[in-house]
């Protein structure tokens, strides 16, 4: 029983210090959770909202700002546990999305990203020097169908702000954006730290 324990602990640290991108069921359930909301109102650029403070700067069609939109329910619908009501789009064919966490300490991020023909985005996680922490490009699965995009700071260092962008340059089509999902979590460190305490406790026992 003893072993068991430990290796679990042990096996904690490990996943931990190999944190890599995440997927939407990976959050605590105590996440910040923003699902642009009837309050939500960008009539200006940059644009703050709920602890995040939204801007954009793409190219190609189309022309800057961003945009509540009501009438793309069913593009997250591929997606269970989707907010499906209210979300966010830009007005350009090529996305480059920026969303600063001002309130909160982050360390795992994600949101869902749709549009009509299938694309790829790039989500980059920077630090507050603006140093890269890290990145993840996912495709869409399938038409009109949201891919969630989301990752964890593999060193705990906290994330200051997130970049989406299309990873394939100018498509002709807006990006949606909806449920954005952030959190902290203890930092590999810490996590170590109570590990060795649960070993010790372990060894008296």
């Amino acid at each position: 029983m003893k072993r068991t324990i430990a290796f679990t602990v042990v096996g904690l640290l490990v996943c931990v210090a190999q944190a890599q991108p995440i997927d939407w069921d990976d959050f605590s359930g105590g996440e910040n959770w923003i699902t642009f909301t009837p309050g939500f109102d960008p009539s200006t650029d940059p644009v703050y909202y709920e602890g995040v403070v939204f801007s954009e700067s793409g190219g190609g069609t189309g022309g800057p700002g961003l945009t509540a939109c009501i009438n793309w329910g069913s593009y997250f619908d591929n997606i269970n546990g989707s907010s499906q009501d209210i979300g966010m789009n830009d007005d350009w064919g090529d996305t480059l999305a920026k969303m600063e966490f001002v309130d909160d300490v982050v360390r795992r991020v994600g949101l869902l990203l749709s549009t009509s023909p299938v694309t790829t985005w790039t989500l980059e996680a920077y630090d507050a020097n603006d140093d890269l922490i890290i990145a993840e490009t996912r495709e869409m699965p399938a038409y009109t169908e949201a891919v969630f995009i989301g990752v964890q700071s593999p060193t705990g260092v906290p994330i200051e702000y997130i970049l989406i962008d299309e990873t394939y340059g100018e498509n002709g089509n807006i990006t949606l954006f909806d449920d954005l999902r952030f959190e902290e979590i203890p930092e590999p460190a810490t996590l170590s730290l109570l590990a060795l305490g649960a070993l010790g406790l372990i060894r008296r026992r």
